[in-house]
């Protein structure tokens, strides 16, 4: 499923059973550019990946991409529920749609593995939230992991947000 596509019509938010949780992410996301959808979950990234968790497999990748280009910038600091809830977003989608997690798990991991090593970063409390790299190595009943976690990679993102800034 390629994340790199144009903006989901309508006829792919109607592809599969209409409901008031489809109908939520619809209002929020329908004919929103990437762009505009991270807006939103800057706003409020938990609120709005309850949104996605309900939107129809054909637009998922797309607005799900949104979400993980949010997080992994510097936009995201302090943002605890926006990076639990992204990783709770992927586990109840998991459960629902092992297939489809599978499918776009080379996308999803990078985002997960930053989120574990940057726990701090989001403001994350373990005594609250939890151990993130715990609840993320908890997804490997569906035979997928992430790779190794390790402080290394923590903050990867501002070397490359120092590096567009200066081109």
């Amino acid at each position: 499923m390629p994340l790199d596509r144009s903006i989901p019509i309508e006829a792919e938010w109607r592809s599969e059973s209409w409901d008031i949780d489809v109908d939520s992410a619809f209002e929020h996301f329908g004919g929103k550019s990437k762009e505009e959808a991270m807006s939103l979950f800057q706003k409020d990234a938990a609120r709005y990946q309850e949104d996605l968790l309900y939107t129809p497999a054909a637009c998922f990748p797309y607005y799900l991409d949104a979400c993980m280009t949010y997080l992994r910038s510097r936009a995201a600091e302090g943002d605890a529920e926006g990076a639990s809830g992204f990783i709770s977003l992927i586990t109840e989608r998991a459960r629902e749609y092992p297939d489809e997690v599978r499918d776009l798990w080379p996308e999803i991991s990078p985002t997960l593995r930053h989120i574990a090593v940057n726990q701090e970063h989001f403001g994350a409390d373990e005594e609250t939230f939890g151990s993130f790299h715990e609840q993320i190595e908890s997804l490997s009943w569906l035979g997928l992991s992430v790779d190794e976690m390790d402080d290394e990679e923590a903050y990867e993102y501002e070397a490359e947000e120092e590096n567009e800034e200066e081109d």
